[in-house]
């Protein structure tokens, strides 16, 4: 009998058929983890048996639920990856800001910065004059 197992692996240099999921995924802490699956199944005799008692072992399942979760790109740094992006998308928009306001100024022969020279200056000049964006950046300590 023919079964479909996407995570049955065979590593020609060991002689041996091992399950992809569990070496990548397992739980290795549990008192009654079995290694077989992760180390390697050499003796072939009743392998169909074993890998139907190997699909519905808890620590497969556990395996096969990370790596689904890894495909799906559920993954655990996800929500910090999307934070890195937003990031990255804002920096890139204020850079973005900076270059045209400087272009634009500098074209029309104005000048960028104000009468005082100080960040905290009440009248930062041209540069951030009608961009709430650059405003708020400007006058942010932490940035």
């Amino acid at each position: 009998m023919l079964m479909d197992c996407p995570w049955l692996c065979y590593s020609p240099s060991l002689y041996k058929a091992y399950c992809e999921s569990c070496w990548l995924f397992s739980d290795r802490s549990h008192s009654h983890f079995r290694t077989e699956w992760i180390d390697g199944i050499k003796t072939w005799k009743n392998l169909s048996q074993k890998l139907r008692l190997h699909e519905k072992s808890v620590c497969h399942i556990q395996a096969m639920m990370s790596r689904t979760q890894l495909i799906n790109s559920q993954t655990i740094d996800r929500e910090l990856q999307l934070q890195i992006s937003d990031e990255a998308s804002y920096w890139r928009r204020v850079q973005q800001r900076i270059f045209k306001t400087i272009l634009s100024l500098v074209s029309g022969g104005n000048t960028v910065r104000g009468h005082d020279e100080s960040i905290q200056s009440s009248n930062p000049g041209n540069f951030a004059e009608f961009d709430l964006i650059m405003k708020e950046l400007l006058h942010d300590e932490k940035n």
